[in-house]
């Protein structure tokens, strides 16, 4: 028998960063991370479904075994992650209140990952079947941004008005694989070195995608006096996006949507006093069909989810300005979310359903003395499904939303160069379906820190998270009748080292 213990992970990156200034008013930066990871993948442990019968007493709950439990294939299961990332920024200072600002940053992330997904075979027994979830992946991203920022005066109201550019090319391609069955696990007792008879190899079928994105932008922020601020601006986008899905045999389906979409926002801001801030903002957003580099017959023919989001909140700088306040009541509106057709003749996916969020949230951050430093903070949520073709789905709250959050996190600095933290979070249980019936429950965690001040240039940071090592669901993955879920984090510790120069 194995647990998640014995799973073994390498992680390693580098991250230079350079900047030049080339003349008083001009800079360039340049950066560079690249990071590389091989892993032995998780998915968790099987989820127990409202229909089994061979644990009713677990039904609707997790799996009554060891969170550390794992149901992987040492001779199968692999995960290689690769990320390469090169950005250039070119900033020019024309004068005090005139700036243009070039931004050029290219991608290129691959994963190449085999896992099981443990998942019962029936409703009527406890074996395991390790489900072959295989990615053979490679994504590419390069943007250009351009933003000019200048700052004038009309009619004694002061502008920051910021215009910019964009254009961002994506592209995305996985390789299917296909796997011989792995063989079943014991729910209680699974082996991670049991035998796999077989091979993964790649079927043939290739998925691809490519995405362009052009974006406008015009914000301005205008003062008037000494107590108010009106910020506002507008986005125009134009996305373009082709999918391609060849077979084996060499049979192309491809798909494409084009859609052009406005978003805006705006902000209204009122100062009685130096210290002190009241606003109310607005603002929309979008979510096109091909977000995930994907599109079928029914997400093709479907234009993008729209959301608007209002707010109302204040801040304020307390005890000499060392620590600020802040808090905020909002409204987040889908007007258009995606739903099942009602009958047969329509589309698989039609955009008539609503769903809204309402909350506030409340935040402290600062020095409470020159060497204590406190972040708090707790954010309420109602969500609800407003309309949905599927009438089990209305009235129930968004999966993965939960009613209250809290977190908190403390430093101090002690004599002998020494700093200690301690925090804490806390989150409310979340619903994982969209009708309600699987529910991962609350959690805490605690984290804690020592840090050593070596001189001027070197620190020496030593964190442990989740101190107590928690067992909490971190998310719920449920397909057809049968699913599994992935416990959270479990007690990490991490030692870094940060070097000045």
């Amino acid at each position: 028998m194995a647990g998640r213990d014995d799973v073994n992970f390498t992680r390693w990156g580098v991250a230079p960063s350079l900047a030049f200034g080339l003349g008083t008013p001009t800079q360039l930066t340049l950066s560079y991370l690249h990071l590389q990871q091989n892993n032995m993948p998780d998915f968790g442990v099987p989820w127990v479904t409202a229909t089994n019968n061979a644990l009713k007493s677990n039904r609707n709950q997790a799996a009554p075994v060891s969170f550390s439990n794992y149901y992987g294939l040492n001779q199968r299961d692999r995960e290689k992650l690769r990320s390469d990332e090169a950005i250039a920024i070119l900033r020019h200072e024309f004068n005090e209140d005139a700036s243009v600002r070039y931004t050029f940053h290219y991608g290129r992330n691959s994963r190449d990952s085999i896992i099981s997904a443990p998942r019962f075979i029936s409703d009527d027994s406890t074996d395991i079947n390790r489900e072959f979830q295989g990615r053979d992946e490679i994504d590419t991203v390069l943007t250009n941004q351009l933003d000019l920022n200048f700052n004038v005066a009309t009619f004694g109201i002061q502008h920051a008005i910021n215009v910019g550019f964009e254009y961002t090319y994506e592209t995305f391609q996985n390789r299917l694989l296909s796997s011989p069955a792995a063989p079943l696990a014991d729910l209680y007792f699974p082996d991670v070195n049991d035998d796999f008879p077989g091979t993964v190899t790649r079927t043939g079928a290739i998925n691809n995608s490519d995405t362009n994105t052009l974006g406008a932008y015009l914000f301005d922020t205008m003062k008037f006096g000494e107590h108010w601020l009106l910020s506002g601006g507008v986005r125009g986008d134009y996305f373009d996006a082709d999918y391609d899905m060849h077979d084996p045999a060499g049979v192309t389906t491809s798909f494409g949507r084009r859609d052009r979409m406005v978003s805006w926002r705006g902000a209204l801001m009122y100062k009685p006093v130096p210290i002190g801030s009241i606003y109310f903002a607005a603002g929309s957003s979008f979510n096109p069909s091909a977000e995930d580099f994907a599109l079928t017959e029914a997400t093709a023919a479907l234009a993008p989810e729209k959301t608007t989001t209002y707010e109302l909140g204040t801040k304020w700088d307390v005890l000499d300005k060392r620590l600020s306040l802040t808090a905020a009541v909002f409204y987040t509106l889908k007007e258009n979310a995606r739903t099942p057709g009602l009958t047969a003749s329509d589309p698989v996916t039609v955009l008539q359903g609503e769903q809204q969020v309402t909350g506030f949230e409340f935040e402290a951050k600062g020095h409470l003395t020159s060497k204590w430093e406190v972040i708090g903070g707790y954010t309420y949520l109602d969500s609800e499904i407003k309309k949905s073709n599927t009438p089990a789905e209305v009235g129930n709250e968004l999966p993965g939303v939960p009613h209250n959050a809290v977190t908190f996190w403390t430093t101090y600095q002690l004599p002998w160069n020494l700093e200690v933290g301690l925090g804490a979070q806390w989150v409310d249980q979340r619903f994982a379906n969209l009708i309600n019936t699987r529910n991962a429950g609350s959690y805490y965690t605690i984290d804690a820190m020592l840090a050593y001040k070596v001189n001027e240039n070197l620190t020496v940071r030593a964190n442990v998270y989740n101190l107590t090592d928690e067992e909490y669901i971190g998310g719920l993955h449920i397909q057809g009748s049968f699913g599994h879920f992935i416990p959270g984090t479990g007690r990490t510790a991490t030692i870094t080292a940060s070097l000045k120069f």
